[in-house]
């Protein structure tokens, strides 16, 4: 959420920007658990209510969205969707995972950017390795299918976490033992082989 937080005064000229409520939580007070920034930011029941209400930039959570309100608005809002991953494919698959797979050519055209962030612990401190996919010129074909698009990212990423892991750990300023501590077990399986080297 951090990183959608400092993406929001990039995008200002898109117009204004709303949250979308996930879902009715047994626990609300998990909604207010984001950066400061995104908390201020009105908090509309549905795509549709703040498409009416005039805003054409969105903070969703792609696990609790109907993916057909996702497309039927998407060539208008430029939607900011939120997950876990330390891949850029791995983010663009968040994004259809509950509804979408066989869409996922129609969200890859209309898309701005995938960037996934990882966290490691550093003592007192934190560090970043980013893995970040910006669509250019070259592009999968028309109705390419999953596998397909998601080799195209991985292959075509502006940003890679694990250029960015390998100067880190040839730097000192982190050690492998942190790496493992701080990323999740799926993400160690594929953490291991950079730390391996």
């Amino acid at each position: 959420m951090e990183q959608i937080a400092a993406a929001l005064p990039l995008t200002e000229d898109v117009g204004p920007v709303a949250r979308i409520k996930s879902r009715n939580r047994g626990t609300p007070a998990k909604d207010m658990m984001v950066p400061d920034v995104v908390k201020s930011l009105p908090f509309l029941s549905s795509i549709d209510s703040a498409y009416a209400h005039g805003f054409r930039r969105m903070v969703i959570d792609s696990a609790y969205t109907d993916f057909s309100d996702l497309m039927k608005y998407a060539d208008e809002v430029l939607f900011f969707v939120g997950g876990h991953s330390l891949e850029a494919e791995e983010a663009l698959m968040e994004t259809v995972r509950f509804r979408g797979f066989d869409s996922l050519d129609t969200v890859y055209e209309r898309l701005v950017a995938c960037i996934a962030v990882g966290t490691i612990s550093v003592g007192d401190k934190t560090v970043h390795i980013s893995d970040v996919f910006i669509p250019g010129p070259k592009a999968p074909s028309a109705g390419a299918d999953f596998e397909a698009i998601t080799k195209h990212v991985r292959k075509h990423r502006v940003v890679r976490w694990e250029d960015e892991l390998t100067r880190l750990l040839d730097e000192g300023a982190v050690t492998p033992d942190q790496v493992r501590a701080s990323l999740e077990h799926r993400r160690t399986r594929m953490v291991d082989p950079v730390l391996a080297k």
